[in-house]
């Protein structure tokens, strides 16, 4: 993948930039819920996408900003981050749709009834793009515990390993 280009300059997004005082979760939660990037104030373009990073919603912020029309306004450098960071999130997203489509046809062929949760759920309902609620796993529910450990035996099959074994207190399985 391509790195991002590294910038230690300080975002000017309107002329009457001042410091805000805005942590970079503030930006992004008010750049977010507005669609316009607010004033950065001492706010690094660094920060903002590692925070992003971290926090889940490059794409999303990306995706935001777009629709907000506050896109051409942000530094050309930004920008480019923000594309080449929602297109490595869409590309995983890819991955997962596949995967998630090799478990529906486990879980058909098995006769399972299964409940996708969270996060790949999210995604797919309520978000305009899937990839723009993206998790890091894939949560499953099952009717009862030995639906779910007839389901750990049947995913083996693709290559699927349990690794943690509820005890009797805890009922995830990873």
């Amino acid at each position: 993948s391509r790195a991002r280009p590294r910038s230690a300059a300080t975002l000017t997004m309107s002329a009457a930039a001042t410091d805000s005082g805005l942590s970079p979760r503030a930006w992004l939660a008010a750049a977010l819920r507005d669609g316009v990037a607010p004033p950065c104030g001492n706010l690094h373009e660094d920060q903002l996408l590692r925070v992003a990073g971290e926090e889940g919603v490059l794409a999303l912020l990306e995706w935001r900003l777009r629709e907000g029309h506050s896109w051409p306004s942000l530094p050309a450098s930004l920008r480019e981050s923000l594309s080449l960071g929602a297109r490595a999130v869409a590309a995983q997203w890819l991955l997962r749709q596949r995967e998630l489509q090799r478990l529906a046809d486990a879980f058909r062929q098995g006769g399972f009834q299964v409940l996708l949760l969270k996060g790949s759920a999210l995604g797919l309902w309520l978000y305009p793009q899937p990839h723009l609620r993206m998790g890091g796993d894939i949560d499953l529910l099952f009717a009862s515990r030995a639906e779910a450990e007839r389901a750990v035996q049947a995913l083996r099959v693709l290559e699927y390993e349990l690794v943690f074994m509820p005890g009797l207190t805890h009922y995830e399985m990873t």
